[in-house]
């Protein structure tokens, strides 16, 4: 079985769809191995920012790196209570998953959207399938008001040789937002919507490039959980069963609720709700500039409608 990546912009629901697409345990998680705050056991990150376009150079390091990540979560499993019962419980899980990777009938799931830039470099040095999550512009800008996150579009350009693939015109704006103020330490609707535009844009030139990759928008897959989680399933070759429907529905359906405030990750969610909530949310002044700054990417992924 081949390793699956999945990324995007962050706050596009990345690490949503890995959880679902563990749920048949053909798959196990791996937390972001791009993401340098988070180095793995007994290791030291080679990268310094996110983000990052990997360069010829960095090859050798990072793909020893993830090996490494990956075994790191294949050894660390620490759900669950403290009690000798629950470590033999840890110790099978371990030993499982261990088994199931060694003898190729589970494989690594990469939920990274710091890998976004390096997607390339992953399906070349790993085989894996990539799926590429997309979400509206304003629903992904304000998720990062919610949390009040920072994006700092100097992550792009620190990196002459990603922003040589980007458009002239998205490189002049990186640059004039740069010069127009200082680097920002909380929310900016501006910053957001402009790392919006430069994460769809790349992804928009993987789906050229790449039309084997899986492109799939939160908003879809929020309102037509079952369907869309289902063809995703089948597309990656994966075992879609009613015990895997059944989770999927828990996690998904309208009977749960909105999670508020800074939780970063909270998978039990009334999906379709969550997907429109922004409407509501955003003034017509906010959203007309997130539409200003972010088009004409987001008339790439997104019809007139989707903006009422």
């Amino acid at each position: 079985m081949k390793s699956v990546l999945v990324t995007g912009g962050n706050r596009t629901g990345t690490s949503w769809v890995g959880e679902m697409l563990c749920l048949s345990n053909e798959l196990f998680f791996v937390w972001e191995p791009f993401n340098c705050m988070f180095p793995a056991m007994f290791s030291k990150h080679p990268l310094k920012r996110h983000y990052r376009k990997l360069l010829p150079e960095e090859d050798s390091a990072m793909k020893s790196y993830v090996k490494k990540k990956t075994l790191s979560e294949i050894l660390n499993h620490s759900e669950g209570g403290k009690s000798a019962g629950d470590k033999i419980r840890k110790l099978g899980v371990v030993l499982a998953k261990t088994a199931g990777y060694i003898s190729g009938t589970r494989a690594p799931l990469y939920k990274d959207p710091t890998a976004l830039m390096s997607a390339e470099w992953f399906e070349q040095q790993f085989q894996s399938r990539v799926v590429l999550t997309v979400r509206h512009p304003g629903a992904y800008v304000h998720s990062i008001r919610r949390l009040n996150w920072p994006m700092h579009v100097e992550e792009f350009a620190n990196q002459p040789w990603l922003m040589e693939t980007l458009p002239e015109a998205i490189q002049n704006e990186i640059r004039e937002r740069i010069a127009q103020r200082e680097r920002p330490k909380g929310f900016v609707l501006e910053d957001a919507a402009l790392c919006w535009k430069v994460f769809h844009q790349v992804i928009h030139q993987y789906r050229e490039n790449h039309p084997e990759w899986l492109v799939v928008k939160h908003e879809y897959l929020s309102v037509n959980y079952i369907s869309g989680f289902r063809d995703l399933y089948n597309s990656l070759g994966l075992s879609w069963t009613p015990e895997v429907e059944t989770k999927v529905s828990y996690f998904c359906n309208p009977n749960n609720k909105i999670v508020q405030g800074d939780v970063y990750h909270e998978f039990k969610q009334d999906s379709a709700s969550l997907a429109r909530l922004w409407k509501n949310n955003l003034t017509k002044a906010e959203k007309a500039t997130i539409r200003r700054i972010t088009e004409p990417v987001s008339s790439l992924f997104y019809s007139d409608d989707s903006w009422d």
